[in-house]
């Protein structure tokens, strides 16, 4: 035990519990709040999956660990330190002392083991509860397999309190980026007595240990949620100005159809909303982000000529990412120069696969890279699929057209309905030719950017390029999900990108972006109005100009 506190206690030096965000000049706070935003499917953050339950879930609860809304980085929260041990197959927490829940009690280290087996319980049938399936005991506690005991039917057996104010979780499988799983809602305490009086009640009205609690308990029909300061709030989460306490004193959520949400911006009844339309209402400001979703174009190694790397490479090479970003997405998305996104702090690079990957194309050297390789493409036939909905198919005609430039080649369309086209790409022969996808990691962690659709165990599933590269397997499962150091994680992760970037299997295009509709009399004290890892508001950070500015 001395030992184990000897290393949280270096650990939490190390993460800079004591600086917050510097405000921007202007940044005040007080007054109200006022955003147009969705209906939540819950407000519970054992069942928060969507972005309007998120967004609550953002204010009134606190996760065991911040991922810095505007850099990506980890931050402390509820956890004041964390290490990784035993080859990435333990986490181990150290929790800050005088902590309260917004009903008065205090945050202990049985409630943070409690709420974590809660979301994993089948009992609570939670849509996020995947997220925690590498802690030991999962399955029984899902109701997969059969409990070995009656307590590990409810309690996560890889879930354990040490001494009063420490948490440690065992993995079934090394995953040195799980940690990252603990900045998602799920994460964020709840007092097990308060669940357990009654828990119905306790999906309306959750107490949590944020800055911010509900005014009245949340029923899905109300047109409204308000939000009160938490005065109890302990104020040192770094990954915000005010160590996390938000500026407004109050914030009221006007729910509404997502589609109407903007007009309540122009009418002058809402400060701010989420964009979903491509044209915002007559008169409002809109406000840009990048968000962790990457769009990209597949190439099944297998096919030719596909299978050549140096087409693969020369292919990537002739896309000029900035006019697709500019033409076919209104600069809303940001062009991608490698795999691993701004969302991921400092383990994205922007020029991971080169210095022209992110900006303009460069037809000579791709030219010159089939002309080393002695090969040529042109009047050669190739086909790219796509699923023709939202912008895919402005994106691959884009495409197209910039390949028939560069190489005199000729690219068919081939378009299938969303129903049909994922089962064409895990079918046993796959895509026979180059094929449009996004993927959305399911948390801000290098693992679910890269493992999913690269690794060979996943060929078939999403992996659909087929790629199989054993150095690639080998650096996953021996390096990169067994480090034990920050800087030993992206090390390693960046080491997958540089392999991905090497062999080309998919290329990289754009990230996807956020937009919002925002009033003059709002500011943001980060310069972001937006979450980096989720492409929402980032409301914390939100603050009511005074009158005189």
């Amino acid at each position: 035990m001395a030992a184990l506190a000897g290393l949280l206690s270096a650990c939490s030096a190390a993460h800079g519990d004591a600086t917050s965000r510097i405000a921007r000049p202007g940044a005040v706070a007080g007054r109200i709040l006022t955003l147009a935003i969705g209906r939540p499917a819950s407000v519970d953050p054992a069942n928060s999956f969507e972005q309007w339950g998120r967004l609550v879930d953002s204010l009134i609860c606190e996760p065991l660990i911040q991922i810095d809304p505007v850099t990506g980085d980890p931050k402390p929260a509820i956890a004041q330190s964390w290490i990784v041990s035993a080859n990435g197959t333990k986490l181990t927490l150290k929790l800050r002392k005088g902590l309260h829940f917004s009903d008065g009690r205090s945050v202990t280290a049985d409630d943070v083991a409690y709420s974590l087996s809660r979301v994993a319980s089948e009992e609570q049938a939670s849509n996020v509860a995947d997220l925690l399936r590498p802690v030991f005991g999962w399955e029984e506690v899902h109701g997969d397999v059969e409990p070995k005991t009656p307590e590990h039917a409810t309690q996560l057996a890889g879930v354990g309190v040490v001494g009063t104010d420490a948490v440690q979780l065992s993995l079934s499988a090394p995953r040195a980026d799980f940690y990252r799983v603990l900045a998602e809602p799920l994460s964020a305490p709840v007092p097990r007595a308060a669940v357990t009086k009654d828990p119905s009640a306790f999906e309306a009205n959750p107490v949590c240990a944020g800055p911010y609690k509900l005014v009245h308990p949340w029923d899905p029909g109300d047109a409204s949620i308000s939000l009160a300061r938490f005065e109890g709030y302990y104020g040192r989460n770094t990954g915000y100005a005010r160590g996390g306490r938000g500026y407004a004193d109050r914030i009221e959520l006007h729910v509404l159809d997502p589609s109407d949400a903007p007009s309540e911006v122009a009418a002058g009844r809402a400060d701010a909303a989420l964009l979903q339309a491509s044209i915002a209402p007559r008169g409002t400001r809109v406000v840009t982000n990048t968000t962790p979703y990457l769009e990209y174009i597949g190439l099944p190694v297998t096919v030719p000529p596909f299978e050549r790397r140096e087409v693969r490479i020369a292919l990537s090479q002739a896309i000029d990412r900035a006019a697709i970003a500019r033409d076919v997405y209104g600069r809303v998305r940001a062009p991608a120069g490698g795999f691993l996104a701004p969302s991921l702090g400092a383990m994205s690079r922007r020029n991971a696969c080169g210095p022209a990957a992110p900006a303009t194309q460069n037809v000579i050297a791709a030219r010159r890279t089939l002309e080393g390789a002695g090969i040529d493409l042109m009047e050669r036939n190739i086909t790219m699929s796509y699923n023709p909905d939202f912008q895919n198919r402005s994106l691959v005609e884009a495409v197209a057209r910039q390949w028939e430039s560069a190489f005199g080649l000729h690219v068919a369309l081939r378009s299938l309905p969303w129903s049909r086209y994922l089962e064409a790409g895990t079918a046993p022969r796959g895509f026979d030719g180059a094929f449009r996808l996004g993927w959305k990691p399911t948390y801000a962690g290098p693992d679910p950017a890269l493992a999913p659709l690269f690794t060979s165990a996943n060929i078939g599933r999403d992996n659909m390029t087929r790629f199989n590269d054993p150095r690639f397997d080998r650096i996953l499962d021996r390096t990169a999900r067994k480090a034990t150091s920050e800087e030993d994680l992206r090390n390693a992760y960046q080491r997958l990108e540089d392999i991905l970037c090497e062999q080309m299997p998919a290329i990289p295009v754009v990230f996807g972006g956020a937009r919002a509709v925002v009033s003059d009399r709002i500011g943001t004290a980060s310069g972001s109005f937006f979450d980096i890892t989720s492409g929402s508001l980032d409301v914390r950070e939100i603050y009511v100009r005074t009158a005189a500015g």
